[in-house]
C-alpha cells in the first residue's frame, strides 16, 4: 500500500477539487474531536490535502465541522503541560485546521448564507485573541473579497455557479452587511500593533 500513497493523495486531491470537500468528508471524515469513533483512526492527514485543493467550495464546511475541532482540540491543549508531545501535536492539527480558512473562502457557493454576522463576529473577535491565527484569519477575509473581483476563469463554475451578476451581489452582499464592521476591527488590531 505504502508505495501507492502519492497516487491517492492525489486521487483524493481531484476529488476534492471536484467534488468539494463537504462531499469528501461525507465518505471520509475526519474522525476527529467528540464525534470521533472509538477505535477507527483519526484522518487528520486530510487537512492538508483540503489546505491545498480546495476553491469555490461552502465556506459553511469551515463553520459546521472545523470551528468546533478547533474548540475541541483548544481545550485539550489548555489542560497539558508545555513540554508535551500531544500538545505540540494538537497545536499542528489546530494550525492546520485554521490554514483551510484561506482556501475555503476563494469564491465560496454559499457566500450570503454562510458568511453572516455572527460568522463574522466570530472572525472578528478571534482577530483579537488569537494572534498568531490573524495572518491566516486577514489572508481568508481578502481572498472572500478578491475571489468576487476577479474574472472566474474555471467556465464549469462561471456557468454553474458564478455569473458576473452573482459576484457583483455577493460583493454588495459583503459591502453592506460585513465590510464595515470587519474594516474597524482590522483598524484597531492595527492600531494595538
Amino acid at each position: 500500500f505504502n508505495q501507492y500513497v502519492s497516487e491517492c493523495e492525489q486521487f483524493i486531491g481531484a476529488s476534492i477539487q471536484g467534488l468539494g470537500p463537504e462531499q469528501v468528508l461525507k465518505v471520509l471524515p475526519l474522525n476527529l474531536g467528540e464525534n470521533a469513533i472509538p477505535n477507527d483512526h483519526g484522518r487528520a492527514w486530510l487537512l492538508p490535502l483540503i489546505r491545498d485543493n480546495t476553491k469555490y467550495a461552502e465556506l459553511s464546511t469551515f463553520i459546521r465541522d472545523f470551528i468546533p475541532l478547533i474548540t475541541f482540540f483548544e481545550s485539550k491543549c489548555e489542560k497539558l503541560p508545555e513540554e508535551s508531545i500531544e500538545l505540540k501535536l494538537f497545536q499542528t492539527v489546530v494550525d492546520q485546521i485554521w490554514s483551510t480558512l484561506p482556501h475555503l473562502c476563494w469564491l465560496p457557493k454559499d457566500l450570503t448564507q454562510s458568511f453572516t454576522n455572527e460568522f463574522a463576529s466570530e472572525l472578528s473577535s478571534f482577530l483579537y485573541s488569537k494572534v498568531d491565527m490573524r495572518n491566516t484569519i486577514c489572508h481568508a477575509l481578502r481572498n472572500i473579497v478578491m475571489s468576487n473581483q476577479e474574472p472566474v476563469v474555471d467556465l464549469i463554475y462561471k456557468e454553474d455557479f458564478f455569473p458576473e451578476e452573482v459576484l457583483a451581489s455577493n460583493l454588495q452582499y459583503l459591502s453592506q452587511t460585513k465590510a464595515t464592521n470587519n474594516l474597524s476591527v482590522l483598524f484597531n488590531v492595527f492600531a494595538e500593533t
